[in-house]
């Protein structure tokens, strides 16, 4: 996949059911499990005007939560 915060996803009630949580955990679970991945891609037309809304406290959030993932 080459965007794991992408918004649409479409799951099996199963696998939904058994992944709650973090988007891109869920992603690494369900490819752990066995479970097929694959991706429909979208165009994505970038902000015209502004700024990024995300900060610095989420993007360390976020490697943290990469970490417990993937070497733990």
């Amino acid at each position: 996949m080459s965007d794991l915060t992408g918004s649409y996803r479409l799951r099996k009630r199963a696998v939904f059911e058994q992944l709650m949580g973090v988007v891109v955990e869920a992603v690494v679970r369900a490819v752990k499990a066995g479970w097929s991945v694959g991706e429909v891609p979208i165009t994505f037309v970038d902000r015209p005007d502004g700024e990024s809304k995300l900060r610095e406290m989420e993007v360390v959030l976020y490697l943290d939560g990469l970490w417990m993932v993937f070497w733990t």
